[in-house]
């Protein structure tokens, strides 16, 4: 593009023809490479478009052939990514620059690039290899996995809070899935004093399991003393449930024995100390 020229000592005359010439060069130059520079522009907002419409077709085709949800956002995640490159590539390509120079400097670049990410790198095959081991699916309960991409793992936390840790971390890590399987062990441990029945409690505890449809008979429940502590003796009970009827389970026990030994006049000790004075 033609550059001002700059003399103090010229005349009116002679700016004027310096300007008209820098004008009709800069039109010149404008007729030539304006087209470029406008198709330039709509090949990128019709790839843009594009882009977003063949991730979501992809998307909802694996969704429907009931694709495994972490599979599909690693997918859509990876999927994208090479979109935009390839889209830029055209770009680059209709506005004159040279793209095998491009793809050369970026293949010489990437190896610096891999030693400089190498963590990234690492989450990328992280990401791979969850997806083919399967130690979790979306909706797991970790705490619930909510997406799986190419480089990152969300987790949604109990209270809806949103945590991102790297594949790298994720598959590094030991990974404890509640919802893996079909049925979950609920233990829960209650207090009684030491000058009250045992057996009765335990009677009390037996007919609460017996009396509730989520407890599943096909596994053996357990019911025992589990410690004798400074206040109080510690009963234990281990009873099997559905994975998702572990938390109702939990909290219903939880209310119904307190109910039930409170009918019972059966105490629920807590921590005190016994002082003697010494005349």
């Amino acid at each position: 593009m033609p550059q001002f020229l700059t003399a103090s000592s010229q005349t009116p005359e002679e700016l004027a023809t310096h300007f008209s010439s820098f004008w009709d060069s800069f039109l010149e130059w404008g007729k030539s490479y304006l087209p470029r520079l406008v198709a330039a522009i709509v090949i990128l907002l019709v790839g843009w478009y594009l882009v977003k419409w063949i991730c979501r077709s992809v998307k909802k085709a694996m969704s429907r052939g009931k694709t495994d949800a972490g599979v599909t956002s690693f997918v859509n995640s990876a999927l994208k990514i090479c979109l935009w490159i390839v889209l830029l590539l055209v770009v680059a390509a209709q506005l004159g620059l040279q793209i095998n120079s491009i793809i050369a400097a970026l293949g010489a670049a990437a190896v610096a690039i891999a030693l400089a990410v190498k963590d990234s790198l690492s989450n990328v095959a992280s990401g791979i290899l969850i997806i083919i081991t399967k130690p979790f699916k979306v909706g797991d309960y970790i705490e619930i996995v909510y997406k799986i991409e190419l480089m990152f793992t969300t987790l949604i936390t109990a209270d809806n809070k949103n945590v991102i840790l790297p594949n790298s971390r994720v598959s590094a890590n030991n990974v404890v899935n509640y919802t893996a399987q079909e049925t979950r062990r609920l233990d829960l441990n209650f207090s009684i004093g030491y000058n009250d029945d045992i057996q009765q409690a335990k009677g009390i505890l037996q007919r609460l399991i017996d009396q509730d449809p989520r407890v599943v008979r096909r596994e053996e429940s357990i019911i025992g003393v589990f410690s004798q502590d400074e206040s109080g003796v510690t009963l234990a009970l281990k009873v099997w449930c559905n994975t998702s009827d572990y938390w109702d389970l939990h909290y219903a026990l939880e209310e119904q024995v307190k109910l039930a030994f409170d009918q019972a006049g059966i105490t629920i000790p807590y921590p005190q100390m016994d002082v003697h004075l010494v005349p």
